[in-house]
């Protein structure tokens, strides 16, 4: 699919699928040839602790939205690797 004028691709990630506000959202209105990127930072799981999050991902188009990719679990895992250990 290839957004149409006025259309969004938004991500949104929860730690339960029924709150109302999303934690990490990501808006997306660009693509390339229906391909579509969702690029994170360290800073947008900084603050979050450890543990299973829920994500998924709908096309906004005026006041309706159409799912695109269904409720899928998004895990904040320890990282093992500090920058300290990377020469």
């Amino acid at each position: 699919y290839t957004l149409q004028g006025g259309e969004t691709l938004i991500f949104g990630v929860k730690k339960d699928p029924r709150d109302m506000h999303n934690l990490i959202q990501k808006t997306v209105t660009a693509g390339n040839s229906g391909v579509y990127n969702i690029d994170f930072s360290p800073a947008d799981t900084a603050d979050l602790p450890f543990g299973k999050y829920f994500y998924d991902a709908s096309v906004h188009s005026g006041a309706n939205f159409y799912p695109v990719i269904p409720v899928s679990v998004f895990d904040i895992k320890k990282n093992v690797t500090k920058w300290s250990d990377v020469e």
